[in-house]
């Protein structure tokens, strides 16, 4: 179900599903779908790594565990700055 998702990143598929006027019908769908197959951003960043071939995807992902990183050291500062008051 993950290559379903896929269609929903073409533009032939999202013009055809405004033309015929289902766009919450088609946002219904692909978020059910999203859920059912626990799609998640690693998932969406190996496709586009795959799709475009380059290290964008690679960077970005990268860049979010450092961010992710900085905010799990900022929460833990501030527990042990809470314990120790």
């Amino acid at each position: 179900s993950h290559k379903f998702l896929e269609l929903a990143h073409l533009s032939i598929v999202n013009k055809y599903i405004d033309k015929i006027n289902k766009i919450e019908e088609w946002f219904d769908l692909i978020h059910k779908i999203i859920v059912l197959s626990n799609f998640h951003f690693g998932f969406l960043l190996r496709q586009r790594s795959i799709k475009y071939e380059n290290k964008i995807a690679l960077i970005c992902f990268i860049l979010s565990l450092c961010a992710l990183l900085l905010i799990l050291i900022l929460m833990v500062s501030k527990k042990i700055k809470d314990k120790n008051k």
